[in-house]
């Protein structure tokens, strides 16, 4: 690798876009991300792309063929100078002369943090100076501005030596929100393998470090015992032992800031991998695995999910710490004067102390759980309030929770009694234990005089490590009952389906010119395996530009032969393409391109947040000017013109529980115009005009022919 810091040339140090795989190729083997080679059958053709979207929609398509996740970033001319030294992998998009370079950064040590390696199209690496590349990515703006900042400190009597940093310090001020450039960042994909991100993230290193360090501490524990046993019991103070004692002592001080620096750097980046695992996962729930579930259970997973984290890392690094303990105090009592009986006590207690936590483990988790039970039947009840008020009986308002109260409590006094006895008893009973064990050696002076110190440091030792026991256990019983409420959501990323080559035909573009949009072939569904089939051998076949209605009675199978169209559901047998593609080949997410729907209306919902945000959901945000053109467009074709004029802010007024309050016909109309403005291929609307008026109705339906490439509306007859 060599250093360059005299120029920085935009042909010579970047690539063209057209060579966008061969970046990434190249980035991602060195960074050490896992990938996947491209191969002929799913090249992407780059070097016409003009519009952002478009760049945008390839650059996601190449990373997600590759493997690797790519996280849009914007390149501000505030944000650059703190962006660019810790930005690798990543990769800058540039304009020049008309034509698109990318800036390939690496990730690496940097003196000082004021250089940054540069991949050049040579494949070199090259560690250039950031204020350099800060430089020529400015320079254009800088030169639009600089003549009149430098007559403004002219006129400001500053002083030329500090024209350079005042000049810089009002460009920054002025112009820090100016995007210079777009870029991403390369990363390691939340799907892939937990291990593989664990050693992307160099845990196994911290901790590592973290074990050595706290071994190095014992050592110089058990020699700092050792040395005043040989200073006290023998009855002489020597001025050379003394000063060898204290500095042992203060050799501990390093270790220990090593060992906490190590335990927060895994606590930042262990956390970190958890939070962003539940994330991912939480969004790759299937519908049928939380439809079922209340509002109570939700509410107890998520609680969960945030405690787990601090639970599973405390709980680790206790763990960590009272095992380590718990080794040097066995491995210090076997050196010391009381050498297998020592040893043999140790044990006994341990094992005494095992089994006492076995019972309070028990005890915790009949308690947690039904704590859990109560939350949940607690938030259901207050849910459901006005529907019972109604519908149920007042005798029934409070059958059974005596009974829940009573069964609470009474599991509380076990386990606090349980957990007395564990807090009191081990430690203290371990000391009387040990010291009765030394005793006999202490009276007749049998063994070394270094010996019987080491073993009363192996006593104290021990008695600290079974002091936090208790503590410890504690912690491990509430990660194990944290971990199985949230254990379906870590582990959700593994039912998604494989999308082997899905992101090629995220581009419409690439996908066969067929006639054919939806072809179904017998398709079966059945929500439980021995109940009978809500659609059975359905079939049908949606040519482009057909505007179909589908009639119905209620439960007739119409919404889940919607759900089935949109992928939401995998029907139990039969064949379902779109463009003549599956649902495994395109992926949900190319599936979800090419089929947009407004389910029914107690399925569908406003969320919190401007009108804006409730309509462009599944587009890109912030919005640009045209799709907050076309969305209001939209909206007032549909007849909700008169809507946006009452409220004060338009599309960003806010909506949703604590904003604007919304009929039920205006709530309807919003959600075509959700559907509309994904601009996919096939619009299905599932019942979306039963709430309108015949003047609204015809209006939202001249709208919706007008605007939907396909169409089909399911409607009771």
């Amino acid at each position: 690798m060599k250093n360059r810091q005299s120029s920085f040339s935009i042909d010579e140090h970047t690539w063209p876009f057209s060579r966008m795989e061969e970046v990434l190729e190249i980035l991602a083997r060195k960074s050490a991300l896992p990938f996947h080679p491209m191969n002929l059958s799913n090249r992407i053709i780059l070097g016409t792309e003009k519009d952002p979207e478009e760049i945008k929609e390839k650059m996601n398509s190449i990373a997600a063929c590759m493997g690797i996740e790519v996280e849009p970033l914007e390149v501000c001319y505030k944000t650059i100078e703190k962006l660019l030294p810790q930005a690798g992998p990543a990769i800058i998009l540039l304009p020049a002369d008309g034509d698109l370079r990318i800036l390939a950064l690496l990730p690496g040590r940097r003196k000082k943090r004021k250089t940054v390696l540069i991949l050049e199209p040579s494949h070199k690496v090259f560690s250039m100076a950031f204020d350099v590349i800060q430089t020529a990515l400015c320079q254009k703006v800088d030169l639009e501005y600089r003549s009149e900042v430098d007559r403004l400190l002219m006129e400001a009597q500053i002083p030329m030596l500090r024209h350079t940093k005042a000049r810089k310090a009002i460009l920054q001020q002025h112009l820090g929100a100016l995007k210079i450039a777009d870029g991403w960042l390369l990363r390691m994909p939340s799907q892939e393998n937990f291990w593989q991100q664990i050693k992307q993230a160099n845990i196994p290193k911290y901790l590592f470090i973290l074990i050595n360090a706290q071994i190095f501490q014992y050592f110089l524990f058990f020699l700092s015992w050792w040395i005043i046993g040989r200073v006290v019991f023998q009855g002489y103070l020597d001025i050379g032992w003394l000063l060898f004692w204290a500095l042992v002592l203060l050799s501990t001080i390093p270790f220990q800031m090593l060992a906490t620096w190590y335990q927060g750097l895994l606590a930042i980046n262990g956390g970190g991998l958890l939070k962003q695992r539940l994330l991912n996962g939480a969004l790759n729930l299937k519908l049928e695995e939380t439809r079922h579930q209340g509002a109570g259970l939700l509410l107890g997973r998520v609680m969960e999910s945030e405690a787990v984290e601090s639970l599973a890392l405390g709980s680790g690094f206790l763990g960590l710490t009272l095992g380590l303990e718990l080794t040097a105090a066995l491995i210090i009592l076997n050196l010391g004067v009381g050498g297998k009986l020592h040893t043999f006590l140790f044990l006994f207690w341990l094992a005494l102390s095992l089994f006492l936590g076995r019972q309070y483990f028990f005890l915790r988790k009949k308690w947690t759980e039904k704590r859990l039970q109560m939350t949940n039947d607690l938030v259901e009840s207050m849910m459901g309030h006005r529907t019972r008020l109604v519908q149920e009986n007042k005798d029934k308002w409070h059958v059974g929770e005596d009974q829940g109260v009573e069964q609470y409590l009474d599991l509380s006094k076990a386990m606090d009694s349980k957990a007395i006895l564990l807090a009191s008893f081990i430690p203290s009973g371990w000391l009387v234990l040990s010291l009765a064990g030394l005793a006999p050696f202490f009276v007749t002076g049998q063994g070394a005089v270094g010996k019987l110190a080491v073993s009363i440091g192996g006593i104290i030792l021990a008695h600290g490590a079974f002091g936090k026991f208790p503590a410890g256990l504690m912690s491990i019983t509430d990660t194990i009952i944290a971990w199985k409420q949230i254990s379906s959501i870590f582990y959700a990323k593994d039912q998604k389906e494989k999308e082997s080559t899905s992101n090629l035909f995220m581009n419409r573009q690439n996908l066969v010119n067929n006639d054919h949009l939806i072809e179904a072939h017998n398709l079966t569904f059945q929500y439980h395996t021995k109940g009978n089939p809500v659609l059975n051998g359905c079939s049908l076949r949606i040519h482009k530009g057909d505007r179909l209605l589908l009639e119905g009675p209620s439960g007739g199978g119409k919404s889940t032969l919607v759900s089935l169209l949109i992928g939401l559901r995998l029907s139990s047998s039969g064949i379902l393409f779109l463009h003549g593609l599956d649902l495994p080949t395109l992926g949900s997410d190319g599936w979800r391109r090419i089929v947009s729907a407004a389910p029914q209306f107690h399925e569908n919902h406003i969320l919190t947040g401007t009108l804006a945000f409730n309509l462009l959901m599944g587009r890109n945000w912030p919005p640009r000017p045209n799709d907050l053109e076309e969305a209001e467009g939209i909206c007032r074709e549909l007849g909700l013109g008169d809507l946006l004029e009452r409220m004060p802010a338009k599309l960003f007024q806010m909506v949703g529980e604590t904003g604007w309050q919304l009929s039920h016909g205006e709530k309807s109309r919003i959600y075509i115009a959700r559907a509309l403005l994904q601009h996919s291929d096939l619009i299905v609307l599932d019942e979306s005009f039963a709430a309108l008026d015949p003047k609204n109705l015809h209006s939202a339906l001249q709208c919706v022919l007008k605007h939907a490439p396909t169409l089909l509306v399911i409607a009771h007859p």
